[in-house]
């Protein structure tokens, strides 16, 4: 026996229940015809990428009463355990539905549900293709924006989520969002590649390199779905000047400087910092870590980066590490590039 669980007046919804429960879509105006409609063309072009419902049948033609839409009933949303896999879902997902160039629309909270820690997105009445651009999403700000946001207002950490919202919230401020699509990033220090494979999953060119070879096996594996050019190198046999648009330098600093001293780290930062346009720098301080014993506060770390050339110093973002009892902080810096 169906039950009714949203009556609209366009279109009413239905859950069939029990172990092999579907959903089914009946359209009771025109308007509710072209949502089910698009919903049919969306879940056939996305079915094979695993973050949508399956779609079971279609019924079309004659009255409008009469069409409707029939796919799994992917339940209520769970509890995300592993912010890990679900993170690195979340990331494969925004890439696959920018490579079919579809958008969702309204990527909130109702419509992204939790099932063993991967995202499965439903309600796709307000999507489109990319080719449509006459429709407006419901939601301004991308899928790009509402997933990350979804993300990191988890109540249990999420610690990268909320320092890459920050970022790209920063980059689309600055630049706007049409900037996204084709900017360059260079990620140094990337280790298991959640920075570069989430800008590349917004659309920008990442090149990411660690210093640790199995850093970089690990992420060449995780995103290998993804355009990432992955590469084991140390930052200071980059060499030349790159004049990128975003280069990340996250809780990597303090490794440079213990393999060549201060002088020669601060060589390389300001060099980084010339040959950017924008800098994301965040830096363990002195009890965190290997931070340096002189980075005793944020106000010094922003001294350090304004002398070594940073033009506009702003911080973006404090997150909290409470198993270490400490905070980390992200500035923005304009570079010379």
């Amino acid at each position: 026996m169906q039950h009714i669980i949203k009556d609209r007046e366009d279109l009413s919804v239905a859950r069939s229940g029990g172990p092999n429960s579907v959903i089914t879509k009946q359209a009771k105006t025109s308007e509710g015809l072209v949502e089910i409609d698009r919903e049919q063309k969306m879940l056939t072009l996305l079915g094979d990428t695993g973050y949508v419902p399956r779609l079971i049948a279609q019924s079309a033609g004659g009255p409008v009463d009469q069409n409707t839409i029939t796919m799994e009933d992917v339940g209520d949303s769970q509890e995300i355990t592993d912010e890990y896999k679900f993170r690195t879902h979340l990331t494969r997902m925004l890439y696959a539905f920018r490579s079919h160039k579809v958008t969702h629309g309204d990527l909130t909270s109702p419509n992204i549900r939790i099932v063993d820690n991967v995202p499965k997105v439903i309600d796709w009445g307000e999507s489109r293709l990319w080719s449509e651009d006459d429709r407006e999403d419901k939601r301004p700000g991308g899928d790009t924006y509402w997933a990350w946001h979804f993300l990191s207002q988890w109540a249990d950490g999420a610690r990268v989520a909320r320092r890459w919202f920050a970022i790209y919230n920063s980059i689309v401020k600055h630049f706007g969002p049409a900037y996204i699509p084709g900017a360059t990033l260079l990620d140094l220090g990337c280790f298991h590649g959640d920075v570069a494979a989430a800008a590349s999953a917004a659309g920008m060119l990442v090149h990411a390199v660690d210093y640790d070879e199995n850093a970089i096996v690990v992420a060449t594996q995780r995103w290998k779905s993804l355009p990432v050019e992955f590469e084991h190198i140390d930052v200071k046999d980059l060499g030349g000047l790159w004049n990128l648009d975003v280069v990340t330098m996250l809780s990597m600093f303090p490794y440079v400087e213990q393999r060549y001293g201060h002088v020669a780290s601060t060589r390389i930062l300001k060099d980084v910092i010339e040959s950017t346009h924008m800098l994301f720098f965040e830096c363990q301080l002195l009890g965190d870590g290997p931070g340096p014993s002189w980075m005793v506060d944020t106000d010094r770390v922003q001294s350090y980066l304004e002398n070594c050339g940073g033009r506009d110093v702003e911080r973006i973002i404090e997150i909290e590490l409470p198993d270490r009892n400490t905070t980390r902080t992200v500035f923005k810096v304009i570079g010379g590039a």
